[in-house]
């Protein structure tokens, strides 16, 4: 039943669920109420729908962070880090921020600590800003108005990305020239 939810990528109501998992609705439903409880699962606000919950999206997070490629990822970002002299990342975008899953911090004085997990608006970062340049502009929009932040400058970031776009392709840099 998780699986279905997950795979669903949006909240399914309980009627869906049925369908998918072929479960009765009286076991679908106490299962449900168990894995709420357990966090796991969360109703929508209208209450109607189940997604995903805070306890199931650490889960989630700490297998791609602890996984058997996780100490392979780490080695390659050391050597991109003793390669550039700069700070590598592996993030990735999830509702409105960016989640820090593997870092490698440059020998630079000053530093950032930002443990594996951390999150931040996607334009108050350079991983965000480049995964937010490589969106669909649709995409991008709605990303830009999940940001948390909401100050006066909360906005400064779309003509920027805008302008990266335009800006022509420069796949080599991906492709190791």
């Amino acid at each position: 039943m998780l699986e279905t939810l997950v795979r669903a990528g949006t909240p399914a109501t309980l009627s869906e669920l049925m369908v998918a998992t072929g479960l009765p609705k009286p076991s679908l439903h106490r299962t449900l109420a168990l894995f709420e409880e357990a966090g796991l699962v969360m109703r929508e606000p209208t209450g109607r729908a189940y997604g995903v919950g805070p306890r199931l999206e650490r889960f989630a997070l700490d297998v791609l962070t602890h996984d058997r490629v996780a100490a392979e990822r780490h080695v390659v970002l050391r050597r991109l880090v003793a390669d550039v002299g700069e700070t590598c990342n592996l993030s990735m975008l999830r509702k409105g921020e960016v989640v820090y899953l593997d870092r490698v911090e440059a020998d630079w004085p000053l530093r950032l600590h930002l443990p594996v997990g951390s999150t931040l608006p996607p334009h108050c970062c350079a991983s965000g800003k480049l995964l937010l340049a490589f969106k669909e502009p649709a995409s991008a929009r709605t990303w830009c108005a999940l940001c948390r932040c909401r100050g006066s400058r909360a906005n400064d970031h779309r003509p920027a990305i805008a302008r990266q776009r335009t800006r022509p392709h420069r796949s080599h840099w991906l492709r190791g020239r």
